[in-house]
């Protein structure tokens, strides 16, 4: 069962990457504010496939800081990515540039 749940999940993430992509081409010519948006919805899509399919559900404590602030994470898998995005708005990822060098 495990195992039909995880091909189901790719088959829908991978295709709902895809799709969301082409469509949302010509957001690119918009003010990024829109183009934000559709990469918030992106990430909700993929929160509510990990949650009902996959069985993946998240909490975050505590208050959200206003203004600016450093979230830092370990990045033990891309989910991180895809939930701290769409927790936190449009956050200025930082990285090592030795990291730029990987293909």
């Amino acid at each position: 069962m495990v195992f039909i749940r995880s091909i189901l999940f790719n088959i829908l993430f991978y295709g709902a990457t895809v799709l969301m992509s082409i469509i949302g081409l010509p957001i690119l010519l918009l003010p990024v504010r829109y183009l934000q948006r559709y990469q918030h919805l992106w990430a909700t899509v993929l929160v509510f496939l990990l949650h009902h399919i996959v069985g993946i559900r998240h909490h975050i404590t505590g208050p959200k800081p206003e203004g600016q602030v450093i979230y830092a994470a370990k990045h033990q898998s891309a989910w991180e990515t895809i939930v701290l995005y769409r927790e936190f708005g449009s956050p200025a990822p930082v990285l090592k540039r030795e990291l730029s060098f990987f293909p």
